[in-house]
């Protein structure tokens, strides 16, 4: 019986290589260990990746209320992180940029906490994509800018 890393494991190597039904497949089995062996800690885990294979598959909606819950009741900044960022990312792919742009900033409050400097990028990246969309091209270019230094 694979354990909940290894499940989680192989659900990031499927997003890696662009299976994203595959690492569904992996995200839920490991949601499934998590509720039926782990503590809350890696369920909310198991929820953000499979959220986000689910969000970038344009199948969101549903995904956000978990999201939220967790971004409210964890501590965790990782976990904190991934919930901001996929629901940030969620409102970007549905065009709610300023929805986006509030998320994001939370991803980037926690990516700072964590001192990740790929996170730090994405989330700068991301931010810049939502005020481009908005037209705050100036400002979208600095957050560019500020990814590219970290990246």
């Amino acid at each position: 019986m694979s354990t909940f890393e290894e499940l989680r494991s192989l659900g990031e190597k499927a997003v890696r290589s662009g299976q994203l039904e595959e690492a569904r497949d992996c995200f839920d089995q490991a949601l499934a260990w998590a509720r039926e062996h782990g503590e809350q800690p890696q369920i909310d885990l198991g929820l953000c990746n499979r959220a986000a294979v689910v969000i970038e598959s344009g199948r969101g909606d549903g995904e956000v209320p978990h999201l939220r819950e967790i971004l409210v009741r964890n501590i965790d900044p990782f976990i904190c992180q991934l919930a901001a960022y996929n629901i940030s990312r969620h409102y970007e792919l549905t065009k709610n940029y300023k929805k986006s742009l509030f998320y994001a900033r939370i991803a980037l409050d926690r990516a700072e906490v964590l001192g990740r400097r790929e996170w730090l990028a994405s989330t700068h990246n991301l931010i810049g994509n939502t005020l481009l969309a908005e037209s705050h091209i100036d400002q979208a270019s600095r957050e560019y800018e500020k990814a590219l230094e970290l990246a």
